[in-house]
């Protein structure tokens, strides 16, 4: 019986461990992230604000692995998007065209824009979505009404389990 104890103890800290890395219910993990589509229509304020209230913020894809990611992602959930698009924390203000990372105060480095984007379209398009159908990056109207990606970043691990 001890040795039955014992295991289950170790299973049990070893769970905790790992607990720690996973994702909440209703997000998808990648690399150290953990990622939401929200099927609510929002602005990109409103939608930044939801992100936040769930502890989390619009989603920064920063690089060719986390765009694949998110594009396959997106692609997987085509069916259910029934906006023109799924917003993510990129904007611009105050600079034309110097796109940031909506309250981490980043530029941004790598882009994945859609062929002519970001076009800046009537002289009003300052924030950041993933198209619906091509998945790529395009330039829109804050206020307009979308889907948004909440991405939740996971703490490293202290040494136990560790990349």
């Amino acid at each position: 019986m001890f040795k039955l104890s014992g295991v289950i103890l170790i299973l049990a800290t070893f769970t905790d461990v790992i607990w720690c890395q996973s994702c909440p219910s209703g997000f998808l993990h990648h690399d150290n992230s953990c990622y939401s589509l929200i099927r609510v229509l929002a602005s990109w304020a409103e939608a930044s604000v939801y992100c936040q209230a769930i502890g989390s913020h619009l989603a920064y894809v920063e690089d060719a692995s986390e765009h694949s990611f998110v594009e396959g992602y997106l692609k997987r959930e085509d069916t259910t998007i029934m906006s023109d698009g799924i917003w993510i924390s990129g904007l611009t203000y105050l600079v034309k065209d110097d796109w940031q990372w909506g309250f981490k105060n980043t530029r941004i480095a790598n882009t994945f824009w859609a062929p002519g984007e970001p076009n800046n379209d009537r002289s009003s398009q300052f924030c950041v979505m993933y198209k619906k159908g091509s998945y790529m990056w395009d330039d829109n109207e804050c206020q307009d009404t979308e889907y948004f990606l909440c991405e939740l970043e996971l703490e490293s691990a202290p040494g136990i389990v560790g990349k």
